[in-house]
């Protein structure tokens, strides 16, 4: 008779057989019985000078957004059909989409939409850019913009009357390069109810004349008392702001980008943009931990191409 041993070795050499025809029997599933047709392709960017991971090729395959073959005519032609649009480059060059890890595209929009005073400007230049915002906007409509240079106005530092003889029957407010200190007209201090008996705010100073009189000049958080009262951008400015800077970028060949922070407002505008068919990058969105909204609802806001996260 068999022995104990003999049966335990017999046993195990055919659970071990059964194991690789199992084995054999799964990888089989994998390997297809015919190689798959060439996948159609709807685009074909052809004759051009294409640059890969691999070195420089002369074509390339697209279909529904995704390369299904990069290399020179022969290797691209199985993938053309009756509808495919194929677009000659005649030797102009494609790269790969850059994708900008913290951009703030908005913030970017809505400044393009400001009262714009290049970095250096002379004092005239300021009043002829500042005049010809107050005829863009109705009486009593703010007019906001940047970036004053103090050092461009000489031993005459900036002050309220400037602005009061282009600027009487609006409230202005302009930022200086820094960020740190703003400039206001007589209206928008008024507005503000900022006197000569105005304290200064914590962490902000209000320049004063010999007399004690607000000069127009902001410190820090003081500017605070005036740019609280501007009216936010209305959802349509929001939009239109985003699509601004997102189609500025895309012109730069930025394909995707990480917004660095996303409001429950600049959600909206990432979704309404989508729902438009005005998105073309990818975004993922940085939301603002203060907007406990957007967190909550952060997948009402979420898209294709939007990523709240």
């Amino acid at each position: 008779g068999m022995t104990l041993r003999s049966r335990t070795m017999t046993t195990v050499g055919v659970a071990m057989l059964s194991l690789r025809l199992a084995a054999t029997r799964t990888l089989a599933q994998f390997e297809p019985a015919h190689p798959p047709p060439p996948a159609p392709a709807d685009l074909v960017l052809a004759n051009g000078h294409i640059y890969t991971p691999s070195g420089w090729a002369d074509s390339i395959a697209i279909d529904k957004g995704v390369i299904v073959a990069v290399g020179n005519e022969s290797a691209i032609k199985p993938h053309i059909n009756s509808k495919t649009r194929t677009i000659d480059l005649k030797g102009e060059t494609v790269l790969p989409g850059l994708h900008d890890m913290h951009v703030h595209p908005t913030g970017s929009g809505l400044a393009e939409m400001e009262c714009k005073l290049p970095q250096g400007s002379a004092p005239e230049q300021i009043f002829a850019i500042t005049a010809s915002c107050v005829k863009a906007h109705k009486p009593g409509e703010w007019i906001t913009g940047r970036a004053y240079e103090a050092a461009s106005f000489g031993a005459t530092p900036p002050n309220k009357e400037m602005l009061d003889k282009v600027a009487p029957n609006n409230p202005v407010i302009f930022t200086d390069i820094s960020g740190h200190s703003s400039w206001v007209n007589s209206m928008a201090l008024r507005l503000a109810h900022i006197t000569r008996d105005t304290p200064n705010p914590p962490n902000g100073i209000i320049e004063r004349d010999a007399n004690g009189e607000p000069t127009g000049l902001l410190r820090e958080a003081a500017s605070g008392l005036v740019s609280r009262l501007i009216p936010p951008p209305t959802p349509a400015e929001t939009a239109q702001a985003l699509k601004w800077a997102l189609d500025t970028m895309l012109a730069q060949g930025i394909t995707a980008l990480d917004d660095a922070a996303v409001g429950e407002n600049v959600a909206q505008a990432y979704a309404d943009l989508s729902d438009r068919g005005e998105l073309h990058q990818r975004v993922r969105g940085c939301l603002m931990y203060q907007d406990e909204g957007v967190i909550s609802r952060r997948g009402l806001y979420a898209r294709d191409r939007f990523s709240p996260s």
